[in-house]
């Protein structure tokens, strides 16, 4: 009995929490690659969250190939999770880590927040089809806002 509970327990667990964090979304580095239209993949970092509420983790992807930033900070992609996979949400230009979640939402998706060179933390709000696409003229982001937002933590991405 306490076999079979334990087992029990190890696959709610794995319902639950997702993929694990050493497990690489399956065509990540594809849609990236992709969005970009290039054939190799330039170096990236990306994290994990369920930013509609849909069940679905999306993917927030820094870019950080010095061919793609800027002294201002480098790309930062969207791509909405689907059982599927990965489909292009929006990009954004000079981002730079920390990347926060936010609880607060905007068109029913979180609001991600993120250090932008010269002016502090941002604001990026969907706007009921996308992400801003510049973080530098959007609202600063609070120590209120700071504190009720998660850091997403990014990983390393394996070169394909």
């Amino acid at each position: 009995m306490r076999t079979a509970f334990a087992t029990g327990f190890l696959l709610l667990g794995a319902v639950f929490c997702g993929r694990s964090s050493a497990e690489e979304p399956a065509n990540l580095n594809s849609a990236v690659r992709h969005f970009l239209h290039v054939s190799a993949t330039p170096h990236f970092r990306y994290g994990l969250a369920d930013l509609d509420f849909d069940g679905v983790d999306d993917a927030v992807v820094l870019i950080q190939d010095r061919r793609y930033c800027s002294s201002g900070g480098c790309p930062m992609l969207v791509f909405h999770g689907t059982r599927e996979g990965f489909k292009p949400l929006s990009s954004s230009t000079i981002a730079n880590e920390p990347i926060r979640v936010s609880i607060a939402t905007h068109y029913g998706w979180k609001i991600l927040i993120f250090t932008t060179a010269g002016r502090g933390a941002a604001l990026l709000r969907f706007d009921g089809s996308r992400y801003s696409r510049n973080p530098s003229v959007q609202t600063k982001a609070s120590a209120s806002d700071l504190s009720v937002a998660t850091t997403l933590a990014l990983q390393d991405v394996a070169k394909k």
